[in-house]
Formats: structure tokens, sequence, C-alpha cells
């Protein structure tokens, strides 16, 4: 076995690999909670380089919550509290890791912005609906349009991190599917910012 010294030559792993050659064909792979990206490199020298727009952003109040997530989820079942602890964070939140902890958060899609939007076929179920989505995930209703001029329909806006989003709108969705009301929904990924500056 080849020993990487203090002069980081990784030139004999690189030329195994080349050795060994890819995959015959384009394979796809998931981190462990299904994201497809890994987002990872930012050591603590990345985050200082930046300090000066971190501070900006908080005297901004655009960045309000600091969480430092000390430990690592298990293998086994159930054991999430951290990657879900970390799914739950407002949008307005730096999250720091330390040790292995940050391995199972990486593929999560964190600090995106996403707009869900659901319809309804009356005003009362669209109050509800949104009641809904505020209780299940950390989410801004940032608009309730209730039947005038639309024969009836009602829609809400919803912005919030990715999972959040999904979430609010599949638990909205289920709701007012019972009671017959449910007439459409769609969550916007990466929304352009000038449509959401019209929004907000």
């Amino acid at each position: 076995m080849v020993h990487i010294g203090a002069d980081k030559d990784f030139t004999p792993v690189i030329e195994k690999a080349l050795e060994l050659g890819g995959y015959k064909e384009d394979t796809e792979f998931t981190g462990i909670n299904g994201g497809k990206e890994v987002m990872t490199g930012f050591a603590h020298n990345a985050v200082l380089e930046n300090a000066g727009k971190i501070v900006d952003l908080v005297k901004q109040g655009k960045i309000r919550h600091f969480f430092l997530i000390g430990g690592c989820d298990g293998a086994a079942p159930g054991r999430s509290y951290y990657t879900e602890f970390a799914k739950k964070t407002p949008m307005d939140t730096i999250i720091l890791t330390l040790a292995c902890g940050k391995y199972r958060l990486n593929d999560l899609r964190l600090g995106e912005i996403e707009l869900g939007i659901l319809e309804t076929y009356d005003a009362a179920s669209i109050i509800e609906a949104a009641d809904q989505a505020a209780k299940t995930a950390i989410v801004d209703v940032i608009e309730l349009r209730i039947a005038k001029g639309m024969c009836g329909k009602s829609y809400m806006l919803l912005t919030g991190e990715v999972s959040a989003v999904e979430a609010s709108i599949e638990k909205a969705k289920e709701f007012v599917a019972e009671k017959g009301m449910y007439l459409d929904s769609s969550v916007i990924a990466h929304p352009d910012k000038r449509m959401m500056d019209s929004l907000l």
C-alpha cells in the first residue's frame, strides 16, 4: 500500500485510478439522503474569507441563526437526529459542522429557496391549506389570494428551504384533496430573482 506523505503527492492514486478506468457507461449515484449533488469543501478558511459578507448579511437581517452540528447520525434506521434538525432550520441560517457530521448532510439542498403554489376551489379550503402548510415545516406564506374575481377559486404562495416547501405543499395538498377541494399545485425550484422580487 502506497502511503501519501507530508508532500501530499497524490500521483500514485491518480495513476491507479486511470489504470482501473471508469464505468463502461454513465452511472448515477445518490447521497445518503437521495441527493444528486454533494456540497462540500467549505473549511474554516473559506468561512473566514467571506467573513465580511457574512457580517453584512447579519446586519441586513438576512442571516439570523448560526447552528453548530457537532455530532454525527448513526447508520441504524432512526438515528437521524442531526439530519432532521438540519432540514428544519430556517432559511436565514448558517450551519457549521464538526467531525463527520457534514458527511450526513452534504447532499441535502440547504439554503436554497423554492416557491410553492397551491390552488383550491374555495376560500375556506385555502385558509385551511395554508394553516396545514405552516404547521408542517418552516415556510413563509407570502400571499393568500381568496376567491375575489376568480369564481371562488383561491390560491396561496409560500417560500422556504427546498425540503420545507415540498413537505408543506404535499401536506396541504393531501389535506384539501380529502375534502375534494384540491385544484392544482406546483413547486418551482430556484425561482428567478426578478419574479421573487415582484412577489415579495
